[in-house]
């Protein structure tokens, strides 16, 4: 028989990479699934909503270099507009449901006893949390840009925070400012860590999605032979759908920070292993990959 996944448990850095494959490979159908249902419309709705806002652009940047003398900040109104807004708006909830969703896969996947959820069960969740995640991620997102810009460091030191934060809402069932004070405690000594299996997923999903983009290379490629006109359009066409097929592999580093979070949280907490300690005794734990060693 096939040992469960157990997402609870203490790993080092490299446990923390590998078994984020381990749970995916194991799980890929019903995750896919989820996916698809459940961010399927924000995708798609993200898709048209960038084509919108891209054709807007180029059609500004035509006509704004047209007249003379050119204006900076009328070609600048020209390219953005409310297709900008609408754009923005539809990025912002498809990341908040790819995140949403995964999350709640595997919480959803402990809570049953290493068993698969239903869309069913996770569509349950994403319902239930999405407002408050919208709210909390464009808060962040403005903290970690200001960050940023104040010579990158404060902005690099929070990135592993803030994406701490999520889980812990979600698993904890808490809200934001909690969230944020429990991130700092579970970061503590541990910085580097977490930093690092964000950042080495973060390279392997950019140099896994650079392969969706070789067939715009190809397109580009072929623009000497059909024209420029048509080869901006078909280029900017490909980017934007390349760039949304690729948003399925945000999977892989929230599934890593979920990991990231039960292992911190054993660390710090023990609460998987109180969980395990008031269940000796019973029939069944419908936990056969634990070994009393661990701990």
């Amino acid at each position: 028989m096939e040992e469960s996944f157990e997402p609870r448990k203490v790993r080092d850095f490299g446990e923390i990479i590998n078994d984020t494959f381990v749970f995916i490979f194991k799980t890929w159908k019903p995750l896919l699934k989820a996916y698809a249902t459940i961010c399927g419309f924000f995708v798609i709705g993200s898709l048209l909503a960038t084509l919108l806002q891209q054709f807007r652009m180029m059609k500004g940047m035509r006509e704004g270099f047209a007249n003379v003398p050119r204006n900076p900040f009328g070609i600048l109104s020209n390219m953005l507009g409310f297709e900008y807004i609408v754009a923005m708006l539809f990025s912002f909830m498809t990341y908040t449901v790819i995140t949403l969703t995964t999350l709640s896969f595997i919480h959803l996947y402990r809570e049953k006893g290493n068993e698969v959820p239903t869309v069913e069960e996770v569509w349950t969740f994403v319902k239930f949390y999405f407002f408050q995640f919208l709210g909390s991620g464009i808060l962040m997102f403005i903290l970690f840009f200001v960050g940023f810009m104040f010579c990158l460091v404060p902005g690099i030191y929070l990135y592993p925070i803030i994406s701490l934060i999520f889980p812990i809402m979600l698993i904890e069932s808490t809200n934001l400012g909690f969230a944020f004070s429990k991130a700092f405690t579970l970061i503590k000594g541990n910085w580097w860590a977490t930093f690092g299996v964000q950042a080495i997923m973060l390279i392997l999903i950019t140099l896994a999605g650079f392969v969706f983009y070789i067939p715009m290379m190809v397109a580009g490629m072929g623009g000497f032979f059909t024209g420029i006109a048509k080869m901006n359009t078909l280029n900017v066409v490909l980017k934007v759908v390349i760039a949304h097929i690729n948003m399925a592999f945000f999977v892989f580093p929230n599934i890593a920070i979920a990991l990231s979070y039960y292992s911190l949280s054993e660390q710090k907490d023990g609460t998987g292993l109180m969980d395990r300690i008031k269940s000796f005794g019973k029939k069944d734990t419908g936990n056969p990959e634990l070994a009393p060693e661990e701990y």
